[in-house]
């Protein structure tokens, strides 16, 4: 696996990817730890840094039980706007690096929704920007990704207008 764009070699959010790779036995505690050790701890690059990387081919097949396995050290992170933007970022570059799980979009969209990690908001101004050129992923593919979240997001805003609704 590669460094997280945005890493620079030898920086505090290489040597935590490094260490995530050649660990791949460390518990999110450890990799916490690590973390914090570098000073990065509570950094949302440190997220783009990690989930990717502990992100492994046997995961594809339960992404949901990934999310909520790691939904504790995501959330250890950080849950402020940057943080949640970084969540929808690594699972945009997993979805990405793994075309077999791009029909599962809008389902690993509503994972990280239901595990609490990213806010209603966060997703519809994701989606209104699309995603970042900062993540590497050619043009297609981010619109292919941006497309099969459209379910997840219709459902997101008609469940916020009904929300709506219902407080006037």
């Amino acid at each position: 696996m590669t460094a997280q764009p945005g890493a620079e070699e030898g920086d505090a959010y290489s040597e935590l990817t490094a260490y995530v790779q050649n660990n791949p036995d460390a518990d999110d505690k450890a990799i916490y730890e690590k973390a914090k050790e570098l000073d990065i701890h509570k950094k949302y690059r440190a997220m783009r840094a990690v989930i990717p990387e502990l992100f492994t081919s046997k995961d594809v097949a339960d992404v949901n039980k990934f999310i909520k396995d790691h939904s504790k050290l995501m959330v250890s992170f950080g849950t402020d706007s940057k943080h949640q933007k970084a969540i929808i970022d690594s699972f945009v570059a997993i979805i990405a690096n793994h075309p077999e799980l791009m029909g599962k979009t809008s389902n690993i969209l509503m994972a990280l929704y239901e595990n609490d990690l990213v806010d209603e908001e966060e997703f519809l101004e994701w989606y209104e920007k699309k995603p970042s050129k900062k993540l590497g992923i050619d043009r297609d593919t981010a619109k292919q990704i941006v497309k099969q979240a459209g379910p997840f997001l219709k459902w997101l805003e008609e469940a916020d207008e009904e929300s709506d609704e219902e407080s006037e």
